[in-house]
Parts: structure tokens; sequence; C-alpha cells
């Protein structure tokens, strides 16, 4: 029987830097993270999530689209290409903001996908594992 639905441990020894400065969407998304089998850090603001980019050892990033003190994504984006070994990390953006021009804009400064805030978990696991897989993390 054929199913859409994303398996429990879809991404299983994935590891996510979530990068959101809404703490209640924080720990929700994290918490439908980490039951798909991810292992997340997840960043409230950009100084931290700046800290973090910087140390990498991460899989993939994945961000809210405006950040704390007028900081955006595509400033995280650009300090994540900044590092040669991380030249490879896919990078998502998750936010509120969804228009077209929005979308347009994420995928036009390198973001592999800009997903609408509230997005249904399974859609959000498959975004995940399809940029995982298009960067050549896995399969």
């Amino acid at each position: 029987m054929a199913s859409n639905a994303v398996e429990d441990d879809a991404l299983r020894g994935v590891h996510i830097l979530y990068v959101e400065d809404d703490p209640d969407i924080g720990d929700g998304c994290q918490n439908i993270l980490t039951s798909l089998g991810a292992q997340v850090t997840l960043c409230s603001t950009f100084e931290q999530a700046r800290q973090r980019i910087s140390q990498g050892n991460f899989d993939l990033l994945l961000s809210d689209l405006n950040l704390d003190h007028g900081h955006k994504a595509p400033e995280l984006l650009r300090l994540l290409r900044t590092f040669p070994h991380l030249s490879h990390v896919p990078a998502l953006v998750l936010s509120a903001y969804g228009s077209q021009h929005d979308r347009d804009a994420s995928l036009a400064a390198g973001f592999v996908a800009h997903l609408i805030k509230p997005v249904a978990s399974n859609d959000l696991a498959r975004a995940l594992i399809d940029a995982l897989a298009v960067s050549g993390v896995r399969a």
C-alpha cells in the first residue's frame, strides 16, 4: 500500500541548524523535527546562529526569513557560503511571509526552498529530504 506519509525516522542522523526567533514556533518545529529523527540545534538569535555557523558540523540550515534586530535569513546564507566546508549545505526558509515576491527572493538568494508557516510536518520533512538529496548529503 503506497503512502505519501514520511516515515518517523526519515531524518535520522541529520543535524539541522534551525534559526527561529519566536520561541513557541521554534520549540514546536524542533519537536516535529526530532520526532522525525533529526538532531536539531535551535538558535533563537542571529548572533547565536552566526556563532553556530562558524563552528560548522550540521547538514542543513532551516531559518525564519525575518530574524531579531532586523536581520534576515539571506545574511545567514551569505555567511554560511563563506566557509568552503559548508558550501554543500542546503538552506531553506520557513516563514509566515509567503508572497510570490518573498518566495522568488529566497530562491534568488540561494535557498533551495521557501516554506510557508504553518507547514504540515509531512510537507516540512519532504522538503528537507528533497533538499538533502539534491545537495548530495543524502539520497
